[in-house]
């Protein structure tokens, strides 16, 4: 949950009521359109392949499937692509996953 905005809330206060609740709905409505994105994106079932609805982040690694189901998981994310120093950290991490941004697995870049 690191990459989801916070709201601060006053506990005597209700005035940032509105701002919870608008940033709530903004998560779920981005997680239809990502869910959306994706159904219109794939064609064939792959089992290699993890779609996620934020970037990744290390604790994704422990929702994984086990190496000897899915050897080699391509975890498929929104953009913008990660920073060259969060993919160093994965790769060093779990060297058996791959991370793609949408566009970048759409494109078929390879790393």
């Amino acid at each position: 949950m690191g990459n989801v905005p916070i709201v601060r809330l006053d506990p005597n206060g209700v005035d940032r009521i509105d701002v919870v609740i608008r940033r709530l709905l903004d998560e779920v409505l981005k997680d239809f359109l990502w869910r959306c994105r994706v159904e219109l994106a794939t064609r064939e079932a792959d089992t290699s392949i993890i779609f996620v609805p934020r970037p990744p982040e290390l604790i994704t690694l422990a929702s994984l499937p086990p190496a000897e189901a899915v050897p080699s998981p391509i975890i498929v994310y929104p953009d913008p692509p990660l920073s060259a120093e969060e993919e160093r950290l994965f790769a060093e991490i779990a060297p058996r996953v791959q991370l793609r941004s949408l566009t970048e697995w759409l494109a078929g870049a390879l790393r």
